[in-house]
């Protein structure tokens, strides 16, 4: 006979009580509990984490996303800024005049705001929810466009992935800010041109291009400057005309003799004179 009082275990033949849930139907009963339960441990766990980490932390994290490391839990909590929002545009600047158009944008966007410094230039991001508005944050950053020297921007994209790939355009586009002080640049304004500023092979190859055009007494300037004015005109000669302010037979004279000169005719190839144009525009810069 069992001592009601001691250690020993109820027998295993031993009755319920009618209306005692069995042990299938309590576990139904405590699944939902549980989930609830580890869901606030885990949210106290990642705001005791949420304070900002300290700025070569902060730099570490950034790195080890960008190269597409494992990051913990509490790592990205550091960085305050949700990785996985749904979108993301990545700038990078110089001169330190921009964070009150930044501070702006985020509270009119209802962004959130990373920023990274680099020496003297700083990686940004905003990220959010819904899909900014670009043409309202350009607004925003070029109200005050003497306050920064030069800003960089990719297109706003979607997921951690587009958050890697809007960085990796504004700073793909970093260097032709770079030589257009107080001027927004953006990556999708000028893909070629970059990509042929960052190559070598590729920057020569399209400067050879314009070469037979120096052949002419002025060097080929006024060749270039017609080239240059058809091309934005979209290949038409009357408004080519109306922006050099000549006639329209002139146009159309230089150019048919630049066709002769390039030996092929320009809509075979309008795209590389384009980047030519623009690297011998940022050769002329440079050298002034």
């Amino acid at each position: 006979m069992s001592d009601p009082g001691g250690d020993t275990p109820p027998s295993s033949d031993v009755h319920l009580p009618s209306g005692t849930p069995g042990p299938r139907r309590q576990r139904r009963t405590q699944d939902p509990l549980l989930d609830r339960l580890v869901g606030a441990i885990e949210r106290e766990y990642v705001e005791a984490h949420e304070a900002t980490a300290p700025e070569p932390q902060r730099s570490h994290i950034v790195y080890s996303l960008l190269a597409e490391e494992p990051v913990g839990l509490a790592e990205l909590a550091g960085l305050d800024y949700e990785i996985h929002a749904s979108w993301h545009l990545g700038m990078i600047a110089t001169g330190g005049g921009l964070q009150h158009a930044l501070e702006r944008a985020r509270r009119e966007l209802a962004c959130q705001l990373l920023q990274i410094a680099q020496g003297e230039i700083m990686w940004i991001w905003l990220g959010a929810s819904h899909e900014p508005d670009e043409a309202h944050l350009e607004r925003l950053l070029s109200a005050d466009q003497t306050a920064w020297q030069s800003l960089a921007l990719g297109k706003v994209r979607r997921g951690i992935d587009g958050w890697r790939q809007t960085h990796r355009e504004a700073k793909g586009a970093l260097p032709l800010a770079l030589r257009r002080p107080g001027r927004l640049v953006r990556y999708a304004d000028g893909p070629l041109l970059v990509a042929a500023m960052e190559s070598q092979a590729l920057a020569t190859w399209l400067m050879e291009l314009l070469t037979p055009l120096q052949a002419r007494p002025d060097g080929g300037r006024r060749l270039r400057e017609t080239l240059r004015a058809y091309i934005d005109a979209e290949c038409n000669g009357s408004s080519a005309a109306s922006m050099l302010k000549v006639r329209r037979q002139t146009v159309t004279n230089r150019i048919r003799l630049t066709e002769e000169l390039l030996g092929r005719e320009l809509r075979s190839c309008l795209a590389a004179l384009d980047v030519a144009l623009c690297l011998a525009e940022l050769s002329v810069d440079d050298s002034s």
